[in-house]
C-alpha cells in the first residue's frame, strides 16, 4: 500500500522550516532616532526576519502593541516623554504583553540602570554602540527565551 503524499510541512525540511518561522516572527523596534531604528532593523532583517515595525516613542509603542501583536520589543532606553524603562514596566504589567521578550539597546549601562531593567524583566541588554553579531545573538536569545520567565541577566 502506498504512503500518503507528505503535507507541505512534514515535507520541508528544518532548515526550511526554521527560515519560514523567522520570516513569520514580528518585531517592533523602538527608538526615537530614525538612524537607530534603521540600523536595527537592517540587523534584524537580515536575519531573515521580514515583519519589522517601527515607533518613535514609547507611547506610540505601546499604541502599537496594544493592536497588534508581536514576537520581539526591542527597545531603547532614553526617550522624551517616557524611558524604555517605563515601557518595560507597562509590559510586564499588562496580562496579555508580560511575557514578550524585550531586548533593550541603549547607551545606559551604570550597574543601577542593568539592575533596574534585571528587576523589571527585561530579557536581555545590549549596549550602545554595539556590532550586529552581538545584537543578532541576543535576538536569538531573546526569541529562545520567549516562552520562559523574562528576567534573564543580561550582556553586552
Amino acid at each position: 500500500m502506498a504512503k500518503p503524499p507528505k503535507s507541505p510541512e512534514q515535507a520541508t525540511n528544518p532548515l526550511q522550516r526554521q527560515f519560514r518561522q523567522r520570516a513569520a516572527t514580528r518585531v517592533l523596534i523602538v527608538d526615537d532616532m530614525l538612524a537607530m531604528r534603521k540600523l536595527i532593523a537592517a540587523v534584524v532583517r537580515s536575519m531573515g526576519i521580514e515583519q519589522i515595525a517601527e515607533a518613535n516613542s514609547g507611547r506610540n509603542a505601546l499604541d502599537y502593541l496594544a493592536r497588534f501583536p508581536v514576537d520581539l520589543l526591542i527597545c531603547d532606553w532614553n526617550m522624551p516623554s517616557m524611558t524604555g524603562l517605563d515601557v518595560l514596566v507597562t509590559v510586564r504589567a499588562d496580562p496579555k504583553l508580560r511575557d514578550l521578550p524585550v531586548l533593550m539597546v541603549t547607551a545606559e549601562q551604570s550597574a543601577q540602570q542593568v539592575s533596574d531593567a534585571i528587576q523589571a524583566g527585561v530579557t536581555s541588554y545590549v549596549v550602545k554602540p554595539f556590532l550586529p553579531p552581538t545584537l543578532k545573538l541576543h535576538i536569538h536569545k531573546c526569541l529562545r527565551l520567549g516562552e520562559s520567565t523574562p528576567g534573564a541577566a543580561p550582556e553586552s
